[in-house]
């Protein structure tokens, strides 16, 4: 009977311990579940704010740029046609000055200052961020290859599906593509010595393209900085939205920057 009790004894002990390591074990596991989830979505927040953050810091870009062309245009477009006016004005005012050739150097005068401040409206369209987003990829790459065109004399060519055959872009994605487009022109400006821009957008059913070509100096590809000449940004947006890119470079070919996205998949 000692033995019997002895042993249920021990047998109660045992399931207890049992019971008690099962427990800790399920509280181990809850906590540790618990805690690998708190980490996790501290993860997922704090890619957000970091997506936010690049998003935030593309548009200040897009808006330097801006402010950058609009600097160029009023110093090399609009400070000299006022320069001129006023010197025309200035003659026009001269005592010896017969009442015919002051009313045509008014009138030329006139002519100068309606095209400068047609000029000038014209500066109220470059866009910032929000507007890029509104406005759309199409238009906004239209207005920038234009400014391009004005300011440095280099031939920009540009094709684009039509309007309905364009797939629908969200925001987000309409304003870093914009942007790397920036950048690859700011490269040709910058380094190609290129005398010609190629700007192709394409889209089949699932895959929307953009392309950047040149017809400049080129480069080796193997010799091409990872993270120079902007293309460390062009990387790190491209990866945004979930693109593949493609540089292709040779030394007297040019360079072809190049980027495919998934239309259904959104930035981030």
């Amino acid at each position: 009977m000692d033995n019997n009790a002895a042993h249920i004894y021990i047998s109660a002990i045992a399931v207890s311990l049992m019971f008690l390591l099962i427990l800790g074990s399920l509280v181990l596991f809850i906590m540790l579940f618990r805690s690998r989830n708190i980490r996790h979505r501290l993860e997922l927040r704090e890619a957000d704010a970091r997506r936010e953050r690049e998003l935030l810091q593309t548009r200040i870009e897009v808006q330097e740029h801006a402010l950058q062309l609009v600097s160029m245009e009023i110093h090399d477009n609009t400070g000299q046609v006022l320069s001129m006016v006023k010197m025309m004005l200035s003659d026009a005012f001269r005592k010896d000055r017969p009442i015919q050739e002051v009313e045509t150097l008014i009138q030329k005068s006139v002519g100068l200052l309606t095209q400068s401040i047609s000029d000038l409206r014209g500066l109220s369209h470059i866009f910032s961020g929000k507007v890029i987003e509104d406005s759309g990829l199409v238009q906004a790459l239209e207005r920038e290859l234009d400014y391009i065109r004005s300011l440095y004399g280099i031939a920009c060519h540009y094709s684009h599906p039509r309007k309905d055959h364009m797939p629908q872009l969200e925001p987000n994605q309409v304003l870093l593509l914009f942007r790397i487009a920036q950048e690859a022109i700011q490269n040709v400006i910058k380094h190609a010595q290129a005398t010609e821009i190629r700007c192709e957008l394409s889209a089949g059913k699932e895959l929307f393209r953009m392309s950047i070509r040149d017809n400049g100096k080129g480069m080796a590809t193997d010799t091409l900085p990872r993270n120079g000449m902007g293309l460390k940004s062009i990387r790190e947006r491209a990866t945004m939205l979930h693109g593949t890119l493609e540089i292709n470079s040779a030394p007297g070919n040019g360079c072809l920057i190049a980027i495919t996205i998934q239309t259904g998949q959104n930035p981030g």
